[in-house]
């Protein structure tokens, strides 16, 4: 989507499970990985592979299978650094999934905060407006419904925060003029290469 953020080290990975889908102003932090399992084998789609956007989980042989998503991170939501997110998953708008975190085989909800090294996987369905604490290990559906709100908790406002800090570097990169800084860099490149070049 537009605006996303790719920060340096961050992989997204398409081979194998794909595609991969993340909405306008998102952010993939530093060492996030976002890879998926195969959605196809043997020219036969794979069940429970394949999320729509709006994030129902897709039989092989539904319709819209072939425009589903391995992965679907939504709008506004902020991947932080180290967190891996392996499809099939999908995370809602306006979510924060904390540093070493993982979210496998799940669907995480908007406005959702997840804490610091915290694993979601296990097939389960986090609702909106939920925070899942430090270090939680979230496999069953049980353990979802006993989640607090994220209203109320250390996490309340963390994705603002980070999607106000990603605003005003984009607001940054708007006021550089950005094509004659890639004709300067070029420019340079070509000079260093060519006295390289000159030197051997």
């Amino acid at each position: 989507g537009e605006f996303v953020m790719v920060a340096p080290t961050a992989v997204c990975r398409g081979d194998e499970g794909t595609p991969i889908h993340i909405s306008a102003h998102s952010n993939m932090q530093d060492d996030v990985v976002i890879h998926g399992l195969e959605t196809t084998k043997d020219g036969k789609n794979l069940d429970n592979r394949h999320f729509t956007k709006d994030g129902e989980l897709l039989l092989g042989n539904d319709t819209r299978f072939k425009v589903g998503y391995s992965v679907f991170v939504g709008e506004r939501t902020s991947l932080a650094h180290g967190t891996l997110v392996h499809g099939p998953a999908y995370i809602g708008n306006d979510t924060f999934v904390g540093m070493e975190s993982l979210v496998f085989n799940a669907k995480v909800g908007n406005n959702v905060a997840i804490g610091v090294s915290s694993t979601i996987t296990g097939g389960v369905q986090v609702p909106d407006n939920k925070f899942v604490p430090p270090g939680s290990i979230i496999t069953s559906q049980e353990q979802v419904d006993k989640l607090p709100d994220r209203i109320g908790s250390a996490y309340e406002d963390i994705n603002e925060e980070v999607i106000h800090v990603n605003e005003k570097l984009e607001e940054g990169y708007k006021e550089l003029n950005i094509q004659k800084i890639i004709a300067e860099r070029e420019k340079a490149m070509e000079r260093n290469i060519l006295e390289t070049g000159s030197n051997q």
